[in-house]
């Protein structure tokens, strides 16, 4: 399973996309569903990696318990907090995506 958590862009449906053609199943995921239910979703589903935004890396770091989360493939810049902040909760790999 991949996660996807960011607005509508092109890059969500070139994921989207890519991931039906490797038989992942995509979780998309939502920032209107609030810190403690996006929690839920990452613990439920067992994601460990997750493409976002920049936005939705910012909802990430309100939310509490993510300790599963592996990878992160951000379509913007990671700034030096969220690397730092993800760094101190677990063994996490970044990845950006250049336009």
């Amino acid at each position: 399973m991949i996660g996807i958590f960011a607005k509508n862009r092109a890059e969500w449906t070139i994921v989207d996309i890519a991931a039906s053609l490797y038989k992942f199943t995509t979780i998309p995921i939502y920032d209107t569903l609030g810190d403690e239910n996006i929690t839920y979703v990452f613990k439920h589903t067992g994601l460990t990696s997750c493409f976002v935004s920049e936005g939705a890396l910012i909802s990430l770091t309100k939310c509490q318990d993510l300790v599963d989360i592996k990878t992160l493939i951000c379509y913007d810049n990671f700034t030096e907090e969220q690397i730092k902040f993800f760094a101190d909760k677990g063994n996490y790999e970044y990845t950006q995506v250049s336009n």
